[in-house]
């Protein structure tokens, strides 16, 4: 399995990640023993109308290499608007498994438990790596020459597979300005976040029928209200923009836990 492993690593630059893209350790050793389900899923949206600084891609890629550990199941898409050739794709995942039960461990011979004790330290690492450089890899293709931005009807589109997990624990990292500029409705005046009426926005949302199901999932938002050459956001549309979507999230049987203007406060546990 080392050699697996380390033949896998050695073709995941992300230009080539992929949905699955974690090698098993039990598939590959065969010790009797079913892999357990993942108990924690982690979603991570990059927006790619959203370029970021250096400092905010940072936080980013520290927050993933944290959430991505044993007993985690990871999986990292990007967006930005449907009508400019960048449709919503999942651009890998992969599950990071966790070990045998310790009243297991006496049914395995020591061969093969040596094996698959090496294969698991390996894996985590790699997959730690895999995500990173799949996160970088989207955020790198992050533009602001797009014209339009879809964040509504991505993440109501993402959200159906968030919704399908049966994870007990759902965290989804939201890598946006989170400002819609769409059919449905526009954040912008004069190339500026304006101040918007959040339940005006919510209505319209509503008559758009764009909503989603996040399944009870936790939110974070990274990047919001970026705008391009740190433009000036005064805290009135702040707040504003911040209560439209904790209050879409709501409606989207998710919870929005911190909404970053533009970084966290406190990293994502």
């Amino acid at each position: 399995m080392r050699r697996l492993l380390l033949g896998a690593a050695l073709l995941a630059t992300p230009a080539l990640a992929a949905e699955n893209a974690v090698p098993s350790c039990y598939r590959a050793i065969p010790i009797g023993v079913a892999a357990p389900a993942p108990q924690r899923d982690v979603f991570v949206f990059i927006d790619q109308t959203t370029p970021l600084p250096a400092d905010i891609k940072t936080a980013v890629d520290d927050n993933v290499r944290r959430l991505v550990r044993p007993g985690t199941r990871f999986t990292i898409a990007s967006f930005s608007a449907f009508a400019q050739g960048r449709a919503t794709t999942v651009q890998s995942s992969g599950t990071v498994e966790t070990g045998i039960a310790p009243q297991r461990r006496g049914d395995v011979s020591v061969a093969l438990l040596k094996k698959f004790d090496t294969c698991l330290a390996q894996q985590a690492p790699y997959a730690g790596r895999l995500a990173v450089a799949t996160v970088d890899k989207a955020i790198a293709g992050a533009s602001n020459d797009l014209a339009k931005s879809d964040v509504l009807a991505s993440l109501s589109q993402l959200s159906v597979r968030v919704a399908a997990s049966r994870a007990r624990d759902k965290t989804v990292i939201i890598v946006s300005d989170m400002i819609e500029n769409s059919g449905v409705t526009s954040f912008y005046a004069r190339k500026k976040l304006r101040r918007i009426d959040p339940q005006v926005e919510l209505d319209k949302v509503a008559k758009a029928e764009v909503g989603g199901n996040f399944g009870g999932a936790r939110i974070y938002v990274i990047g919001g209200a970026l705008l391009p050459d740190n433009g000036y956001r005064a805290e009135p549309e702040l707040k504003a923009l911040e209560r439209f979507w904790d209050a879409w999230f709501r409606g989207s049987q998710a919870k929005l836990v911190e909404f970053g203007r533009p970084n966290l406060v406190n990293p994502i546990d």
